[in-house]
């Protein structure tokens, strides 16, 4: 693989900041402290993007933000990308049907981008705010993997560390089949789940401690496979595919926020409204569904 451009990948590095953290603006030493670039090198680099229009300055604060042509790429962007134009256009309704946070995540090689988001700040559960960035790694990412083929698969398990266990991985492998079956993820809330989402919302820079708690998610019961109606549940997340003309996932509809204690009934009845959300997204955009396997994934069925 060729090496980047040194400068390139410096560049890259500030905008992906800028864009993580929304509309907070930095000062040259925030940015040199937070991306370990030497504080000349950041100077010509923000001159350049300044200049160009990627970064605007504060006259008086003296510090840096996205500027206008980001603004302008990302609705060029969302132009070729249809289906995730018209999953955004969904999260507003949905969030407001579910009294819940929705977010709308891509893929980004081995990292999900969060790429929209609607709905107040929720007390439960993680947020996810626009431009933050996920590892795509078991057991996140699911929904990315149900349609995918094997070697996608095997590399995703792969990623873990430490390594999966042969019963793990076939534990991982069956929730994948089950979220093709059905066409929707349910995961659980817990306190191994929180911390992860804390830590990855303050942007540790110690990676092994993020190693440490997805650690913990990959070898702890995640994910809801089947429920059960006698009893109530504390969910993280229901997440669904929105699928492009080539019948690949183009983006996940992922509603999270829910009180605890939620029904199986409720839980049921949510998971077929992020489906259906994404499903309309799916058909506007002009994409096109592969198929969902079973009689669970029939409108209004609960999960099996």
């Amino acid at each position: 693989m060729p090496r980047p451009a040194l400068s390139a990948d410096r560049a890259l590095v500030v905008l992906e900041l800028l864009a993580q953290h929304g509309g907070r603006r930095y000062t040259l030493s925030e940015l040199v402290a937070l991306t370990g670039v030497n504080p000349s090198s950041m100077h010509a680099l923000l001159a350049v993007l300044d200049e160009r229009g990627w970064v605007v300055r504060h006259p008086v604060h003296r510090t840096y933000g996205l500027g206008p042509v980001a603004l302008v790429t990302g609705s060029v962007a969302a132009e070729h990308l249809p289906a995730v134009r018209e999953a955004r256009a969904q999260l507003g309704e949905l969030s407001d049907r579910l009294a819940a946070e929705v977010s709308l995540t891509v893929r980004a090689q081995d990292e999900m981008l969060v790429v929209a988001h609607a709905g107040k700040a929720s007390p439960y559960g993680t947020p996810l705010r626009t431009g933050q960035r996920v590892p795509f790694a078991a057991p996140l990412g699911t929904v990315f993997l149900a349609w995918a083929d094997e070697g996608e698969l095997e590399t995703w398990l792969a990623r873990a560390r430490p390594r999966l266990s042969d019963a793990e991985a076939q534990d991982q492998r069956r929730v994948v089949g089950t979220v093709r079956e059905r066409g929707y993820a349910i995961a659980l809330d817990s306190p191994a789940r929180r911390r992860f989402g804390a830590a990855m919302l303050e942007g540790t820079n110690a990676p092994s401690e993020l190693e440490g708690l997805l650690d913990a998610l990959a070898h702890s019961q995640y994910h809801v496979e089947s429920l059960d109606h006698g009893r109530q549940y504390d969910v993280g997340l229901i997440a669904a595919p929105v699928f492009d003309e080539n019948r690949r996932v183009a983006g996940v509809v992922t509603a999270h926020g829910f009180a605890p204690a939620m029904s199986a009934t409720d839980i049921s009845r949510a998971a077929v409204d992020v489906r259906g959300a994404a499903t309309i997204a799916t058909k506007r955009g002009g994409g096109e569904a592969p198929g969902f396997a079973g009689p669970a994934a029939m409108p209004g069925r609960a999960p099996r």
